[in-house]
């Protein structure tokens, strides 16, 4: 018996030919992190040095996994920076061995994505984008791009990457079932924009995947975003984000169940105000939404231009740098309602030590938030630090096991949203 494959028109959905007669796609992973929680009164813990680099640490990510946290960053070992990687509980003390990716040239930019099956990570090393899945094959890491300046992941194995000035976007849907040798081949990625694209970041419903980036516009940066299906497919129309002009970089965004979240920075000239000149804002888009309900000014400022911003799909929390008293710069914590109203009190995360702070990155976990950075409080070098703020417990509502948002409706019903 002959086996053909079929046209590629024919097989959008498939990669290669498939000679597993009657076989199916595997189902997507189920999401993750949406409990439907609110953390009233948070307290932060004590800060946990988590690295132990031999030079310097920075550039942390973390998301939640079972019950701690797994947390990525730029870690200086050798010749080289590497990215580094390890399980922590919510006391910030390591549950396995921390492991050290193989590189070859430069690293950086690490990020994170976690699905109900898999922990992801991606950097870039040198120009190549480069993808492991925690588990599987962190001896092999994936190459994407030769000449790559951004990179990001998502859950269910997504990785976007820019080059050249074109975004590109894969998953682990995208892919067809392996062949008579058992190999499976790398899909064909999506296009997803072209131009002057930086910082990408990606949201997952389980549905499809919202991309966001800072894409470059006469006299400033503009952040916009795009929907893509589960099986690379461009889904509905780029939509403009941020609402004000400038330079407005370094998107975040999560999924909160019914709708987009995204935060970012924009920078203020500096004499208005010169100890925090980085203006943050943030918008709402809805799940089947052309344009944002709202985009709002916070009403504070940071002092450097990034921000973290994480979701329980009952509230929604940021941490970023600020400007302490009477000098220096310190991680500081708010929460909002899914509206952007701020709720509760602003927090100090790092303690008194550092002089200066870098990088914070924030997800919600079993009964907290988990917020990691890096500064220089220990050795010459930075390093990189943990601390969890946890949910004042006899205020926290029973999660609703039944909840809709862990439903993942079929992707056929993708066509009808737009």
């Amino acid at each position: 018996m002959k086996i053909f494959c079929l046209p590629l028109a024919a097989t959008i959905a498939l990669v290669g030919c498939n000679v597993q007669k009657g076989a199916q796609l595997p189902p997507p992973p189920l999401p993750v992190g949406l409990t439907n929680e609110t953390c009233p009164a948070p307290v932060p813990s004590v800060n946990t040095m988590v690295s132990h680099s031999s030079g310097e640490a920075n550039n942390p990510v973390i998301v939640a996994k079972d019950l701690g946290f797994y947390v990525a960053w730029w870690d200086w070992f050798g010749k080289n920076p590497t990215i580094s990687g390890i399980f922590i509980k919510d006391d910030g003390i390591p549950t396995d061995e921390e492991t050290l990716f193989p590189s070859q040239k430069k690293c950086s930019l690490p990020t994170l994505a976690a699905d109900g099956d898999n922990v992801y990570v991606s950097w870039l090393d040198g120009s190549e984008a480069s993808h492991v899945t925690i588990g599987q094959n962190e001896q092999k890491p994936k190459k994407f791009g030769k000449t790559s300046r951004f990179v990001a992941s998502g859950p269910w194995g997504a990785v976007v990457w820019e080059e050249l000035g074109t975004l590109w976007f894969r998953n682990d849907g995208m892919l067809g079932l392996p062949g008579r040798d058992g190999s499976i081949p790398e899909p064909r990625p999506l296009a997803v924009a072209q131009g002057g694209i930086e910082s990408p970041a990606i949201a997952w419903t389980g549905e499809f995947y919202a991309v966001v980036w800072s894409d470059a516009v006469s006299g400033g940066r503009n952040i916009v975003m795009q929907r893509v299906t589960n099986r690379g497919e461009l889904f509905g129309p780029k939509i403009q984000v941020s609402g004000v002009g400038g330079y407005n970089n370094r998107p975040q965004v999560v999924w909160t169940g019914t709708d987009f979240a995204v935060a970012w920075t924009n920078a203020a000239p500096a004499e208005h105000n010169p100890l925090g000149n980085f203006r943050i804002f943030m918008a709402i888009i809805p799940k089947e939404g052309v344009r944002p309900s709202f985009t709002k000014q916070l009403d504070f400022n940071g002092s450097a231009d990034v921000v973290s911003l994480a979701t329980t799909g009952a509230e929604l929390a940021m941490a970023w740098v600020g400007t302490k008293k009477p000098a220096g710069s310190a991680v500081y914590f708010r929460r909002f309602d899914l509206e952007g109203n701020l709720i509760g009190e602003q927090l100090r995360v790092s303690d008194d030590n550092p002089a200066a702070v870098g990088r914070p990155f924030l997800t919600f976990g079993r009964g907290g938030y988990g917020v990691v950075w890096h500064d220089s409080r220990e050795f010459e070098g930075a390093e990189i630090f943990f601390s969890f703020l946890a949910c004042s417990a006899s205020e926290l509502p029973v999660a609703d096991t039944d909840d809709a948002s862990d439903t993942v409706p079929p992707e056929s019903q993708l066509k009808s949203v737009f």
